[in-house]
C-alpha cells in the first residue's frame, strides 16, 4: 500500500464534511428545532461545522444563536412551578401560574422569532431572581433555590402581572 492509498483509507473513516447541498438545504424551521441546545450540540445534529451553522444563522438574521435565552425562560418558568405547586389554591399561585404560561408564550415566539428580544417585564423578573439569589449567597444561605421563590418573590410574581397592577394602581 503506497502513501496515497493510506491517507484515502484513513480520509474515508473520518466523518464526512458536509457537501454544499447538505449546508444549502438547512432551512430555518430545522434550525429552530435545535434553538434549546448549544450551538456546538446543533452542529453535530445537523453534521455541519460551526462556523457553518453560524454563517447559515447569519444568511437567515439570527445574529446569536438563542439557546442561552431559552434557557434563561425555561429556569424562570420551573423556578414559578415549584411556587404554583407550593402555594396550590392561593392567590399568589394563581398569578405565579399566570406569569408562567406568559413565560411559555414568550419562549415559543422566541423560537419562532430568535431575533426578537425578550419582553422588559421578563428581564426585570429574570434579574430580580438573580439579585435574590446572589444576596442570598452572599448571606451564606445553603437553599438559595428554595429562598428564592419565598414571599418576596410572590410579591414581584404580583407587581409584575399586568392584571394584578392595574388594580392596585386604581386603588
Amino acid at each position: 500500500m503506497n502513501v496515497t492509498n493510506i491517507m484515502l483509507v484513513n480520509r474515508t473513516k473520518q466523518n464526512k464534511r458536509a457537501t454544499i447541498e447538505d449546508i444549502s438545504s438547512i432551512t430555518l424551521p430545522e434550525l429552530s428545532k435545535y434553538f434549546d441546545v448549544p450551538i456546538a450540540e446543533a452542529s453535530r445534529h445537523l453534521n455541519v461545522g460551526q462556523t457553518v451553522l453560524k454563517r447559515k444563522c447569519r444568511e437567515f438574521g439570527i445574529p446569536r444563536w438563542p439557546h442561552r435565552k431559552i434557557k434563561s425562560l425555561d429556569t424562570l418558568i420551573q423556578d414559578l412551578q415549584v411556587v404554583v405547586e407550593e402555594r396550590r389554591g392561593q392567590d399568589e399561585s394563581a398569578a405565579a401560574a399566570e406569569k408562567q404560561r406568559l413565560l411559555e408564550m414568550e419562549k415559543q415566539s422566541i423560537k419562532k422569532d430568535p431575533v426578537m428580544d425578550l419582553q422588559s417585564e421578563t428581564k426585570r423578573f429574570r434579574q430580580d431572581i438573580f439579585k435574590r439569589r446572589y444576596r442570598l449567597k452572599a448571606l451564606g444561605q445553603q437553599s438559595t433555590e428554595e429562598a428564592a421563590m419565598g414571599d418576596d418573590l410572590l410579591y414581584f410574581v404580583r407587581s409584575v402581572n399586568p392584571t394584578t397592577a392595574a388594580k392596585r394602581e386604581d386603588a
